[in-house]
């Protein structure tokens, strides 16, 4: 087995490259800003949204379910953060199995509530 000779003097990254016989990538600050944009890309892309105006695609429904389970107040959501609070001892619960069209087509009244929606961001309807 012979031993390989580590040239004489020289930086530890000399010594590296010839022993490895491998040049080593240079250093660029280039990398280090790709590598920050990657980070921000959800911080600018949520910031142009909100400059933009961004118009929710998605209707979604929540009912506010009371402590013993009864069903209380209907909310139809475009943006949740324009949803009022639930009333004292209730919580609100995303009915998963909501499909707008289906629920319009049974019942035609729920499109002025659903412009409303789109448009204030929520609307509220109080059960029958």
């Amino acid at each position: 087995m012979t031993q390989q000779k580590t040239p004489a003097g020289g930086s530890a990254r000399k010594q590296a490259e010839a022993l490895f016989k491998t040049p080593a990538k240079p250093a660029t600050g280039e990398s280090d800003e790709k590598m920050a944009a990657f980070a921000n890309r959800d911080r600018l892309k949520a910031e142009r949204l909100a400059r933009e105006g961004h118009t929710p695609t998605k209707l979604r429904k929540f009912v506010e379910t009371l402590s013993n389970g009864v069903a209380g107040r209907v909310a139809y959501v475009t943006v949740a953060a324009a949803m009022s609070s639930a009333a004292d001892l209730a919580t609100w619960k995303e009915d998963f199995t909501f499909n707008a069209a289906e629920a319009i087509l049974a019942a035609p009244d729920l499109k002025a509530v659903y412009a409303a929606a789109i448009k204030d961001g929520c609307a509220l309807v109080q059960p029958a």
